[in-house]
């Protein structure tokens, strides 16, 4: 069976900016996002993308650095 993980927030860290210049314009470094999902529908940046930059496979996505938001993790 399948374990549903808890929806954990995640914030922007820092904007690096890609060499494909692709980075969403309306963001802001500490963009409040309550859930990985969430910030993948409102950035237009793959789910799977910000996943593999928040466990450092990718060291950004679509220029974007996310962290995850310890002060509102609803698992602490």
């Amino acid at each position: 069976m399948h374990n549903q993980g808890i929806r954990q927030p995640i914030r922007i860290k820092e904007i690096v900016g890609s060499n494909r210049n692709s980075t969403p314009v309306d963001v802001n470094v500490g963009d409040y996002f309550p859930s990985i999902k969430s910030a993948a529908e409102s950035l237009g940046i793959g789910r799977t993308h910000i996943v593999s930059q928040l466990s450092g496979t990718f060291k950004h996505a679509k220029g974007i650095v996310f962290e995850y938001d310890k002060d509102n993790d609803p698992s602490e």
